[in-house]
Protein backbone atom coordinates (compact mmCIF):
# COMPACT_ATOMS: atom_id res chain seq x y z
CA UNK A 1 0.00 0.00 0.00
CA UNK A 2 2.87 2.54 0.58
CA UNK A 3 4.95 1.78 -2.15
CA UNK A 4 1.63 2.24 -4.40
CA UNK A 5 0.93 5.68 -2.96
CA UNK A 6 4.59 6.92 -3.16
CA UNK A 7 4.10 5.65 -7.13
CA UNK A 8 0.90 7.69 -7.07
CA UNK A 9 2.62 11.18 -5.72
CA UNK A 10 5.42 10.76 -7.85
CA UNK A 11 2.81 9.80 -11.22
CA UNK A 12 1.37 13.21 -9.79
CA UNK A 13 4.67 15.39 -9.27
CA UNK A 14 5.84 13.56 -13.18
CA UNK A 15 2.61 14.42 -15.13
CA UNK A 16 2.54 18.25 -14.72
CA UNK A 17 6.42 18.68 -15.25
CA UNK A 18 5.98 16.62 -18.19
CA UNK A 19 2.84 18.56 -19.34
CA UNK A 20 4.11 21.82 -19.45
CA UNK A 21 7.42 20.34 -21.32
CA UNK A 22 5.53 19.94 -24.04
CA UNK A 23 3.62 22.72 -24.13
CA UNK A 24 7.32 24.75 -24.59
CA UNK A 25 7.97 22.41 -26.89
CA UNK A 26 5.04 22.87 -29.04
CA UNK A 27 5.06 26.48 -28.64
CA UNK A 28 8.66 26.54 -29.80
CA UNK A 29 8.06 23.91 -32.76
CA UNK A 30 5.16 25.81 -34.27
CA UNK A 31 7.34 29.13 -33.90
CA UNK A 32 9.85 27.48 -35.92
CA UNK A 33 7.89 26.05 -38.54
CA UNK A 34 6.02 28.71 -39.15
CA UNK A 35 8.95 31.45 -39.44
CA UNK A 36 11.87 29.49 -40.21
CA UNK A 37 13.62 31.14 -37.02
CA UNK A 38 15.15 28.66 -34.31
CA UNK A 39 14.60 29.88 -30.72
CA UNK A 40 17.21 29.60 -27.96
CA UNK A 41 15.54 29.80 -24.13
CA UNK A 42 18.55 27.88 -21.66
CA UNK A 43 21.64 28.40 -23.01
CA UNK A 44 24.51 30.82 -23.53
CA UNK A 45 24.72 32.35 -27.57
CA UNK A 46 27.63 34.63 -28.14
CA UNK A 47 26.74 38.12 -29.05
CA UNK A 48 28.98 40.05 -31.27
CA UNK A 49 30.29 42.59 -28.55
CA UNK A 50 30.96 40.03 -25.98
CA UNK A 51 28.97 42.26 -24.02
CA UNK A 52 25.11 40.62 -23.73
CA UNK A 53 24.51 38.97 -20.09
CA UNK A 54 21.02 36.79 -19.21
CA UNK A 55 19.93 34.20 -17.28
CA UNK A 56 18.22 30.91 -19.02
CA UNK A 57 14.51 30.97 -18.93
CA UNK A 58 13.79 28.86 -16.06
CA UNK A 59 9.90 29.56 -15.92
CA UNK A 60 7.98 27.60 -18.06
CA UNK A 61 4.97 29.01 -18.10
CA UNK A 62 6.35 32.53 -18.45
CA UNK A 63 8.62 31.43 -21.37
CA UNK A 64 5.44 29.86 -23.26
CA UNK A 65 3.58 32.85 -22.75
CA UNK A 66 6.08 34.92 -24.07
CA UNK A 67 7.09 32.42 -27.12
CA UNK A 68 2.57 32.58 -28.13
CA UNK A 69 2.78 36.33 -27.74
CA UNK A 70 5.85 36.74 -30.27
CA UNK A 71 4.24 34.46 -32.28
CA UNK A 72 0.62 36.16 -32.07
CA UNK A 73 2.70 39.08 -33.35
CA UNK A 74 5.28 38.13 -35.78
CA UNK A 75 2.06 36.97 -37.79
CA UNK A 76 1.52 40.29 -38.91
CA UNK A 77 4.73 40.38 -40.71
CA UNK A 78 4.32 38.79 -44.35
CA UNK A 79 5.17 35.25 -45.01
CA UNK A 80 9.61 35.46 -46.10
CA UNK A 81 9.82 38.27 -44.24
CA UNK A 82 12.63 37.22 -41.80
CA UNK A 83 13.96 35.58 -44.48
CA UNK A 84 14.46 38.58 -45.76
CA UNK A 85 16.04 40.27 -42.93
CA UNK A 86 18.31 37.81 -42.29
CA UNK A 87 16.87 36.97 -38.80
CA UNK A 88 17.81 32.80 -37.90
CA UNK A 89 17.75 32.67 -34.14
CA UNK A 90 15.67 34.30 -31.12
CA UNK A 91 17.49 34.05 -27.83
CA UNK A 92 15.02 34.38 -25.14
CA UNK A 93 16.77 35.40 -21.48
CA UNK A 94 16.24 36.85 -18.05
CA UNK A 95 17.65 40.09 -16.76
CA UNK A 96 18.82 40.63 -20.02
CA UNK A 97 21.59 43.60 -19.45
CA UNK A 98 24.28 44.79 -22.18
CA UNK A 99 26.61 45.89 -20.10
CA UNK A 100 25.50 47.35 -17.38
CA UNK A 101 22.43 48.57 -18.65
CA UNK A 102 18.94 46.38 -18.17
CA UNK A 103 17.74 46.15 -21.58
CA UNK A 104 14.44 44.18 -22.60
CA UNK A 105 16.19 43.14 -26.02
CA UNK A 106 19.94 43.57 -28.03
CA UNK A 107 19.41 43.13 -31.96
CA UNK A 108 22.47 41.44 -33.55
CA UNK A 109 22.08 41.20 -36.84
CA UNK A 110 25.81 40.89 -37.29
CA UNK A 111 25.06 36.94 -36.13
CA UNK A 112 21.41 37.31 -37.37
CA UNK A 113 20.73 37.14 -33.63
CA UNK A 114 17.93 38.94 -31.34
CA UNK A 115 18.10 38.74 -27.92
CA UNK A 116 14.90 39.00 -25.67
CA UNK A 117 14.48 39.72 -22.05
CA UNK A 118 11.15 37.61 -20.93
CA UNK A 119 10.22 40.03 -18.17
CA UNK A 120 10.68 43.39 -20.04
CA UNK A 121 13.15 45.59 -17.94
CA UNK A 122 12.94 48.09 -15.02
CA UNK A 123 9.52 46.37 -13.81
CA UNK A 124 8.07 46.60 -16.97
CA UNK A 125 6.69 43.38 -18.52
CA UNK A 126 2.99 44.56 -19.33
CA UNK A 127 1.97 43.34 -22.65
CA UNK A 128 1.62 46.42 -24.34
CA UNK A 129 5.31 47.22 -23.79
CA UNK A 130 6.42 43.40 -24.54
CA UNK A 131 4.63 43.53 -27.80
CA UNK A 132 6.38 47.37 -28.23
CA UNK A 133 9.70 45.99 -27.85
CA UNK A 134 8.97 42.92 -30.37
CA UNK A 135 8.74 45.14 -32.85
CA UNK A 136 10.83 48.05 -32.29
CA UNK A 137 13.91 45.80 -31.83
CA UNK A 138 12.67 43.79 -35.22
CA UNK A 139 12.61 47.02 -37.36
CA UNK A 140 16.27 47.60 -36.14
CA UNK A 141 17.12 43.86 -37.63
CA UNK A 142 15.23 45.28 -40.79
CA UNK A 143 17.08 48.60 -40.95
CA UNK A 144 20.09 46.53 -41.60
CA UNK A 145 18.72 43.98 -43.97
CA UNK A 146 18.24 47.21 -46.30
CA UNK A 147 20.89 49.11 -46.00
CA UNK A 148 23.67 47.33 -43.87
CA UNK A 149 23.54 49.84 -41.19
CA UNK A 150 21.49 50.01 -38.33
CA UNK A 151 22.25 54.07 -38.01
CA UNK A 152 21.35 54.84 -41.80
CA UNK A 153 21.26 58.65 -42.36
CA UNK A 154 18.43 58.83 -44.87
CA UNK A 155 17.81 61.92 -46.65
CA UNK A 156 13.99 61.85 -47.31
CA UNK A 157 13.32 61.42 -43.77
CA UNK A 158 15.83 63.77 -42.54
CA UNK A 159 13.84 66.14 -45.22
CA UNK A 160 10.43 65.29 -43.64
CA UNK A 161 11.72 66.83 -39.84
CA UNK A 162 11.28 70.10 -38.81
CA UNK A 163 13.96 73.02 -40.00
CA UNK A 164 17.46 72.75 -38.44
CA UNK A 165 16.34 69.73 -36.23
CA UNK A 166 18.72 67.55 -34.86
CA UNK A 167 18.94 63.88 -33.58
CA UNK A 168 20.16 63.19 -30.15
CA UNK A 169 23.57 60.54 -30.10
CA UNK A 170 21.59 57.56 -30.22
CA UNK A 171 19.01 55.61 -28.33
CA UNK A 172 22.00 54.25 -25.78
CA UNK A 173 21.68 57.74 -24.14
CA UNK A 174 18.37 57.73 -22.30
CA UNK A 175 19.82 54.93 -20.14
CA UNK A 176 21.82 57.68 -18.41
CA UNK A 177 18.84 59.53 -17.57
CA UNK A 178 16.08 57.08 -16.97
CA UNK A 179 13.70 59.60 -14.85
CA UNK A 180 12.94 61.02 -17.86
CA UNK A 181 9.70 59.86 -19.69
CA UNK A 182 11.30 58.56 -23.21
CA UNK A 183 8.78 56.12 -24.17
CA UNK A 184 5.13 58.28 -23.13
CA UNK A 185 3.55 59.71 -26.53
CA UNK A 186 3.79 62.66 -25.73
CA UNK A 187 4.37 64.49 -29.17
CA UNK A 188 6.97 66.96 -28.37
CA UNK A 189 7.46 68.38 -31.67
CA UNK A 190 5.75 68.48 -35.18
CA UNK A 191 6.99 64.76 -36.29
CA UNK A 192 8.35 62.62 -33.32
CA UNK A 193 5.53 60.22 -30.86
CA UNK A 194 7.95 60.86 -27.86
CA UNK A 195 10.81 61.77 -26.60
CA UNK A 196 12.66 58.41 -27.82
CA UNK A 197 12.27 59.11 -31.04
CA UNK A 198 14.25 62.28 -31.01
CA UNK A 199 17.68 60.65 -29.98
CA UNK A 200 18.64 59.18 -33.23
CA UNK A 201 16.67 58.45 -36.95
CA UNK A 202 16.86 54.92 -36.14
CA UNK A 203 15.15 55.28 -33.33
CA UNK A 204 12.45 57.40 -34.50
CA UNK A 205 11.49 55.23 -37.41
CA UNK A 206 11.59 52.17 -34.91
CA UNK A 207 9.50 54.06 -32.29
CA UNK A 208 6.76 54.84 -35.25
CA UNK A 209 7.23 51.03 -36.10
CA UNK A 210 6.11 49.72 -32.83
CA UNK A 211 3.08 52.00 -32.46
CA UNK A 212 1.98 51.08 -36.14
CA UNK A 213 1.87 47.39 -35.23
CA UNK A 214 0.43 48.07 -31.75
CA UNK A 215 -3.70 47.75 -31.86
CA UNK A 216 -3.34 49.29 -28.29
CA UNK A 217 -1.74 52.40 -29.48
CA UNK A 218 -3.14 52.84 -32.30
CA UNK A 219 -5.78 55.11 -31.86
CA UNK A 220 -3.03 57.53 -29.98
CA UNK A 221 -1.47 56.90 -33.16
CA UNK A 222 -4.00 57.98 -35.11
CA UNK A 223 -5.06 61.04 -33.14
CA UNK A 224 -1.69 62.65 -33.19
CA UNK A 225 -1.25 62.09 -37.12
CA UNK A 226 -4.21 63.60 -37.74
CA UNK A 227 -2.89 66.79 -36.64
CA UNK A 228 0.71 66.64 -37.79
CA UNK A 229 1.62 66.63 -41.49
CA UNK A 230 5.47 65.59 -40.35
CA UNK A 231 4.04 62.40 -38.23
CA UNK A 232 1.99 61.56 -41.58
CA UNK A 233 4.39 62.15 -43.68
CA UNK A 234 6.76 59.64 -42.10
CA UNK A 235 4.42 56.92 -42.01
CA UNK A 236 4.03 56.88 -45.63
CA UNK A 237 7.96 56.88 -45.80
CA UNK A 238 8.02 54.15 -43.38
CA UNK A 239 5.79 51.94 -45.13
CA UNK A 240 6.83 52.44 -48.74
CA UNK A 241 10.02 51.16 -47.32
CA UNK A 242 8.36 48.49 -46.07
CA UNK A 243 6.23 47.53 -49.34
CA UNK A 244 9.40 48.29 -51.27
CA UNK A 245 11.58 45.59 -49.46
CA UNK A 246 9.13 43.08 -49.12
CA UNK A 247 7.86 43.63 -53.00
CA UNK A 248 3.89 43.57 -50.79
CA UNK A 249 1.70 46.53 -50.85
CA UNK A 250 -1.19 44.47 -48.99
CA UNK A 251 0.26 44.02 -45.56
CA UNK A 252 -0.60 44.91 -41.98
CA UNK A 253 1.14 47.80 -41.79
CA UNK A 254 -0.19 48.96 -45.31
CA UNK A 255 -3.54 48.44 -43.90
CA UNK A 256 -2.98 49.96 -40.28
CA UNK A 257 -1.23 53.27 -42.52
CA UNK A 258 -4.63 53.72 -44.26
CA UNK A 259 -6.85 53.96 -41.35
CA UNK A 260 -4.66 56.45 -39.78
CA UNK A 261 -4.67 57.86 -43.10
CA UNK A 262 -8.22 58.77 -43.73
CA UNK A 263 -8.68 60.25 -40.29
CA UNK A 264 -6.41 62.91 -41.46
CA UNK A 265 -7.72 66.62 -41.12
CA UNK A 266 -6.63 69.86 -42.37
Amino acid sequence: MISRIRKNILLFILIPAWGFASSLNDAIQSFEKDFSVSIIYNQKIEDSWNNVFYEYCTDTTETVQYITLLHEQYLKYPAGYFQKVGLNTIILGKNLRYGSQNRAAVPDPYKQHLFFSVDGSYGNNTHDYLVYVMHHELHHCTEYAIWKNMYYRWKPWQKANPCFFRYGKGGATAYEHLDVNWGGMTHPRKGFINLYATTGQEEDRCEIMAVLLNEQQLSELTRLAARDKKLRKKLRLLTGLLNDFTGNTDNYWTRTWLQVNTKKVG
